[in-house]
């Protein structure tokens, strides 16, 4: 039989334990359950008012962590897996993780003047959503990754690389109209499918500054691609 002390020790520790267990039911309390957390944008309640909120979606859940991708004080993070479960209790809305995405993708060089999010995937487009003609480019952000912007190579007159000014563009000290370079290629190409023997291949400026139809065509499928 235990004594007196004995069962005042044995009571004191659990009293303690019993102490613990309501701390940590208190820290965890507002938790969804495994099945609903996984899968989903959860935010911190300061997400948006500071500089320390944070916006994770989350893949994996442990026991006293989670795992995903998201935002933290400094910005894109999908290499942290050990977040801090008991901070994401609140979902987040469909709107408040587009607008996180919509910077982020435009600082990665995704830029479009329309942008539409669902099922995790942002798109953009920068045709008329009204009046038709809006193609959209489709999982620029999909599950966590981003589409690679793979850069056209930029054409070169007689070594000089193209510089765009908007309506015009610059090779070296020679500037050009933009429309005047599109209506001299179909000329020059109209003319050298109906002439095979005297087909036009370079032609001068200046008598100084030669430019080859080939060069003239690279400048050409760069600006329709740009359109």
């Amino acid at each position: 039989m235990k004594t007196l002390e004995q069962l005042e020790k044995q009571a004191i520790k659990l009293g303690k334990e019993i102490k613990e267990l309501k701390q940590f039911n208190k820290e965890f309390q507002g938790i969804p359950e495994k099945p609903k957390l996984i899968n989903k944008w959860y935010k911190t309640k300061d997400w948006g008012n500071t500089d320390f909120g944070a916006l994770i979606f989350i893949t994996e859940f442990k026991e006293s962590s989670v795992s995903g991708y998201g935002f933290n004080a400094i910005g894109w993070n999908n290499q942290n897996d050990t977040w801090a479960k008991k901070n994401f209790t609140i979902p987040a809305t469909d709107k408040e993780v587009e607008q996180a995405l919509i910077p982020e993708a435009k600082k990665k060089g995704h830029n479009y003047c329309n942008w539409r999010f669902k099922d995790n995937v942002l798109s953009g487009t920068n045709g008329c959503l009204h009046g038709g003609g809006a193609v959209w480019r489709d999982n620029i952000f999909k599950d966590g990754i981003w589409a690679e912007i793979i850069k056209d190579k930029v054409p070169t007159i007689n070594g000089y690389e193209m510089e765009d000014l908007g309506c015009q563009v610059k090779f070296g000290c020679y500037t050009f109209d933009k429309g005047c370079i599109r209506n001299l290629y179909s000329e020059l190409s109209q003319f050298n499918s109906n002439n095979n023997d005297a087909e036009i291949k370079q032609f001068f400026i200046n008598n100084e500054y030669t430019i080859t139809i080939d060069e003239l065509k690279q400048v050409v499928e760069f600006l329709n691609k740009k359109q």
